[in-house]
């Protein structure tokens, strides 16, 4: 509890003392402390001491649980470590562990966010040989991947794939796409999405409508985007105001 404290407030130095305290004493701590050790580390980026301390856990014969697989992934990959959370993920996979779609999405996400996008394609094209089915997750963050790399048209078809593979977009997924349409230019698209997701009971993200308005000015006040906007300020008027919460952005 108290080594959680510490790192909760940051103070990881203080943290990782009482840790080497309690292995002198000759205790052996749970996978639960270690748990939350990886993650101060990684929070600070001490990502080397991290993997040392994974590797002592297991050493010290403590098997790793979901919690702390998802950890050392998004660890590796909040430190710019994409690829070698993906040369993990393959040994996880050669060691037997139950790697479920969770893990993958992790990795995806870092991979696209690095913009190793051959690699997160790659990846995601695997799923199906693995016996996993992408999940709304999965899909929100290659096309916002594929978005952000200027990956239109591919954009475009994975969304389509999407839906006929039976995974319903949610609020993340369309605001995602509009974000996506805006910054390539195409006000129109944009326009039909948002009539779509407006059509489902969703809302624009705050993010999404400050990406609106600078949309419009950066395009001569496009009349197609003022649309959006006027619909957007009657939903404002109304109290349908999304702020992000229920879920984030991959």
């Amino acid at each position: 509890i108290l080594i959680n404290g510490y790192m909760k407030k940051m103070k990881v130095e203080a943290a990782m003392s009482l840790f080497q305290e309690i292995r002198h004493k000759g205790l052996t701590p749970n996978v639960a402390t270690y748990n939350t050790v990886l993650q101060g580390l990684f929070s600070v980026g001490r990502y080397l001491t991290a993997i040392e301390a994974f590797d002592e856990m297991r050493a010290a014969g403590l098997k790793p649980n979901f919690h702390t697989y998802c950890v050392l992934l998004n660890g590796l990959c909040k430190n710019s470590h994409a690829e070698e959370a993906l040369q993990f993920l393959h040994k996880m996979e050669v060691d037997g562990v139950d790697c479920q779609i969770t893990m993958y999405n992790i990795v995806l996400d870092g991979l696209c966010k690095c913009g190793k996008l051959d690699s997160a394609r790659h990846l995601f094209y695997s799923l199906s040989s693995k016996g996993l089915d992408p999940n709304v997750s999965t899909y929100n963050t290659m096309i916002n991947g594929l978005f952000s790399k200027g990956f239109l048209q591919e954009a475009k078809e994975f969304i389509k794939k999407m839906e006929e593979n039976g995974c319903t977009p949610n609020l993340i997924t369309f605001n995602i796409i509009v974000q996506g349409l805006l910054k390539a230019g195409e006000f129109n698209d944009a326009v039909v999405c948002f009539d779509e997701m407006d059509r489902r009971g969703f809302s624009l993200h705050l993010s999404t409508f400050s990406f609106l308005l600078d949309s419009y000015r950066d395009s001569g006040n496009d009349p197609s985007i003022f649309k959006i906007i006027e619909k957007f300020a009657q939903k404002m008027g109304n109290g349908s105001l999304n702020n992000g919460e229920g879920g984030s952005y991959p």
